[in-house]
């Protein structure tokens, strides 16, 4: 359902970007940014609570996991300031928005497909839609991916329009993926994944709101450390 909201909202972004390309100008745009960079530090906080901490009959409370998050990350973003994945990925959209300088309909849908399937929501979110059925993230990269749809429709045309077949394929399948897995994961590793996926969405929040410059695709190995926890422990 996550993914077929958001292919709704980039529809929606597109259409409007192309209607209105004068109506959202560099102020307007800047404050949105920051109150959707807010409402996904929001989402991602929300989501370390839920999968980092239990309530005991007693009625205290109990975190779990904590250590393992913070490996997670250490380990997750070295490996991937390693690999370099960024700038990798970086240099990948950069070839395409080279080759594809010519036409319209390149233009807009090369860069804009590789944006909304590249980030850390896109991955944390549908497999968070298929795991545990919980389609927020995905609901909060809708408001995101509209918003920006909005605004590349307006600079970079229609080709945009099209990019949500591209995010259609990309999460539905990773959607599936969890459906498929989900049987053969325990309730433990899916709440560990997930604590570290919704770490990931924190700090695509603070990049959004221009708090600090973080590389998040760096990060996204971690996602591996809880899964080789288990597999070891």
């Amino acid at each position: 359902m996550g993914t077929i909201v958001n292919i709704i909202a980039i529809l929606i972004g597109s259409s409007i970007g192309m209607a209105g390309k004068k109506i959202v100008d560099d102020k307007i745009e800047a404050s949105i940014k920051n109150v959707l960079g807010l409402s996904t530090i929001i989402v991602g906080i929300l989501g370390i609570i839920t999968s980092s901490i239990t309530i005991n009959k007693n009625g205290t409370l109990q975190s779990n996991s904590t250590l393992l998050l913070v490996i997670s990350l250490v380990i997750g973003t070295l490996v991937g300031e390693l690999l370099d994945i960024d700038t990798k990925i970086t240099n990948v959209i950069k070839k395409f928005e080279e080759k594809f300088s010519i036409g319209g309909f390149s233009d807009g849908f090369i860069p804009a497909s590789v944006l909304f399937c590249t980030g850390a929501m896109a991955i944390v979110g549908a497999l968070n839609d298929g795991l545990l059925n919980d389609p927020t993230i995905l609901y909060t990269k809708s408001i995101l991916d509209g918003v920006v749809a909005i605004l590349f429709t307006a600079t970079l045309g229609f080709g945009v329009f099209f990019s949500s077949v591209s995010v259609g394929v990309y999460q539905g399948s990773i959607t599936l993926l969890g459906i498929y897995l989900s049987p053969y994961l325990s309730d433990a590793l899916v709440n560990n994944i997930c604590l570290v996926g919704y770490a990931m969405v924190v700090s695509i929040g603070l990049d959004l709101m221009k708090i600090k410059e973080i590389k998040v695709l760096n990060m996204l190995p971690g996602l591996l450390v809880p899964i080789i926890y288990a597999l070891i422990f």
